[in-house]
């Protein structure tokens, strides 16, 4: 069966980058020696079974940050500096966990509930609690019992999402919800998504990139499921999502890049409702001086 790191709702990014760390700094650890650093036994006796340790180390190993060998010595099977600071092991993990499209590969439930929180725009301010699940289990999974949302795994996605940059929290109307901003999902890829050079891009050439790069968001074919099973009836054109437009206009105005609106454009998008922009046809690379 496909490993999903939000079926576990101990493991959470703080404590698997806790472990990886320890694993970098120290000399050839055995698990039981990570187990009691990251989760002391004697400190919390209700928890002797180090429950959280061993459902992270799991993950450590399924997700290729950490190998066992015949002698119980564990080890890192990445770069240490890739997760010595926590923006590098998020961007490590967002290059393990996102992007996935095999509906039997690891983590492809984290990556098609994405695509389906993106697809919803502003609904998911209206939505009631249960609402988060029972409506992507009878539009994405309606006949497919293992891979149905509970509330494990919309707490376990809640704190991945927001820690792979696909927006942040917010307690609203008594809940606790992922406001959809993706800008730091977009910001490691931005050398990728945008040509060299000062010169304005057409915002489609971009689109077709971001595509291609990130399924989950506009275009992706996880987006594109989604919509066609969530609200397939409504016209789309090139109108992007709450998720994007959010990103895109904190990219824009922390100067990361440009967006543009040439009156006389072939075609133009429109972002989600809000400012600055309203519409937009190019798109450029800012970079520090």
């Amino acid at each position: 069966m496909a490993f999903e790191i939000l079926n576990n709702s101990l493991v959470t990014p703080p404590r698997l980058h806790a472990m990886v760390r320890l694993t970098s700094r120290l000399k050839a650890p055995d698990r039981e020696k990570l187990y009691d650093l990251l989760q002391p036994s004697f400190a919390l006796p209700k928890l002797e079974n180090q429950e959280a340790a061993k459902g992270v180390f799991t993950a450590a190993r399924s997700c290729g940050l950490l190998a066992e060998d015949a002698q119980k010595v564990v080890a890192l099977q990445v770069e240490p500096k890739s997760v010595e600071r926590l923006a590098d092991f998020r961007q490590h993990m967002q290059g393990v966990l996102l992007g996935i499209t095999d509906d039997s590969a690891d983590n492809y439930l984290l990556n098609i509930y994405s695509a389906w929180y993106a697809v919803q725009n502003d609904r998911v301010f209206q939505f009631e609690r249960k609402d988060f699940e029972t409506r992507f289990n009878s539009e994405i999974f309606p006949d497919a019992e293992g891979r149905q949302f509970n509330t494990t795994k919309l707490n376990g996605w809640r704190d991945w999402a927001v820690f792979l940059g696909l927006g942040w929290n917010l307690r609203f109307g008594g809940r606790d919800l992922v406001v959809p901003d993706a800008h730091d999902r977009l910001e490691p890829l931005l050398d990728q998504l945008l040509p060299e050079g000062e010169r304005p891009a057409p915002f489609g050439a971009f689109m077709d990139l971001l595509a291609d790069r990130c399924p989950e968001l506009d275009g992706g074919v996880l987006f594109d499921r989604c919509w066609q099973a969530s609200r397939g009836a409504e016209p789309r054109g090139g109108q992007l999502s709450l998720m994007l437009s959010s990103s895109l206009r904190v990219l824009h105005e922390a100067g990361a890049i440009e967006l543009s609106l040439v009156a006389d454009a072939a075609t133009k998008w429109q972002l989600y409702p809000g400012q600055p922009f309203v519409q937009v046809s190019h798109i450029c690379r800012r970079r520090a001086a």
